[in-house]
């Protein structure tokens, strides 16, 4: 059969079944970019090693992980002295810390039984799975083939054989007496006992967190959502600026940005390192970082002020073109200042920004205010 005649057959026979396949996975990941659902959501929907959803939000390309922004911490105490929990929504993050960046932590995580069991079934099924450099998205328009490199399978053991073993030396697990009752339950409603790994290690998870001296560590807003105010939860961004603070901005804050976390507070020095990066096309999270000053602007000013001395940065600079600059500067402002309702009275007060931040460079003042138009005209 040729390849023509098979992509025939495959659209006609697997195609439909594909199709919808994907408008499902393509309308949960948009609900989940809006925040109508939540990570945990994502991956018992789709049925998926949680830490494949993790990295399909994380890497180059991806919709982004959302965490809390951290404006929803500032009246809360942190206390070095809990035991902190992790969930699936924060593993990945911690043991790339500790693997990649060279990270350490004084004291061991807490973490369900049941996360080293789901990670340690699915290095079994990769070890024992057919190698495979090709995979095909059959819908009913198209076959269209991922190729992948040559030691992807390797590549994956190695990396799920280096987890398990942090998972089981840097991180300790206690038995949760406390579920017994609802799983009961459970049993009693549908006839038999739940045979679900990540459904175990959610209420695992839930039933830790609830526990005095815990506090969870989690992006997974479902889990915060089921706990109430009453619990101690952190998320990553926040933890890791308590606990790691001589690490946060030169290490932690740059690799949270080029993750695509989505919710993270930036900072002007973050932001400008992101920018010669971004400048010289080495790898970068600055991109993100200009999107999510709309974050910060939507619950306060400090986002405006951060955007303008950020374009302020960018007209200051003597290795740039003028038109380099203006086009710098119009991207800084469309991402910005996108949560920002159009009206006079915001134009107004953006412009005295400006007006005050140029004082001394009224002449690139003057572009920052063309630059201010002109993409607020196109929102209108």
């Amino acid at each position: 059969m040729g390849s023509q005649e098979f992509n025939r057959q495959a659209k006609k026979v697997l195609g439909p079944i594909g199709s919808q396949q994907e408008i499902i996975k393509e309308d949960i990941f948009d609900r989940y970019q809006k925040r109508e659902i939540a990570f945990s959501q994502l991956v018992m929907t789709l049925g998926s090693f949680p830490l494949d959803i993790y990295f399909q939000l994380t890497n180059s390309g991806g919709k982004g992980l959302n965490i809390i922004p951290k404006f929803h911490f500032q009246n809360r105490s942190f206390s070095k002295e809990a035991i902190f929990l992790l969930d699936f929504s924060t593993i990945a993050l911690f043991f790339d810390l500790y693997d990649t960046y060279k990270i350490r932590f004084e004291k061991l995580f807490m973490i369900s039984q049941f996360a080293i069991e789901i990670v340690e079934e699915e290095l079994l099924q990769v070890k024992y799975s057919r190698s495979s450099n090709i995979a095909l998205k059959i819908t009913a328009e198209s076959v269209n083939p991922t190729f992948y490199p040559k030691n992807f399978k390797q590549k994956r053991i190695d990396y799920l054989q280096r987890l398990a073993e942090w998972l089981r030396n840097q991180c300790i697990t206690r038995p949760v007496r406390e579920k017994i009752d609802l799983v009961q339950q459970l049993r009693l409603k549908q006839g038999k006992e739940p045979k679900l790994p990540y459904f175990d290690f959610y209420l695992d998870t839930f039933f830790l967190a609830k526990r005095e001296n815990t506090c969870l560590v989690t992006d997974d807003l479902s889990l915060i959502g089921y706990l109430g105010q009453e619990s101690s939860y952190n998320s990553s961004e926040f933890f890791l600026e308590n606990v790691k603070p001589s690490e946060f901005n030169d290490k932690i804050l740059p690799y949270l940005l080029k993750a695509n976390y989505q919710g993270v507070t930036v900072n002007h020095s973050v932001l400008i390192k992101e920018l010669e990066k971004y400048l010289l096309n080495k790898p970068n999270g600055y991109l993100n970082g200009i999107k999510q000053l709309s974050v910060q602007i939507s619950f306060d000013n400090n986002g405006v002020n951060k955007a303008i001395d950020l374009v302020k940065h960018i007209y200051t600079q003597t290795g740039l073109l003028l038109q380099r600059k203006n086009l710098l500067s119009q991207q800084v402002l469309n991402f910005a200042l996108d949560s920002i309702p159009r009206n006079r009275e915001k134009l107004d007060l953006i412009q005295e920004i400006i007006l005050l931040s140029f004082r001394f460079f009224p002449n690139f003042g003057m572009e920052a205010m063309n630059d201010l138009r002109l993409i607020w005209s196109k929102r209108i």
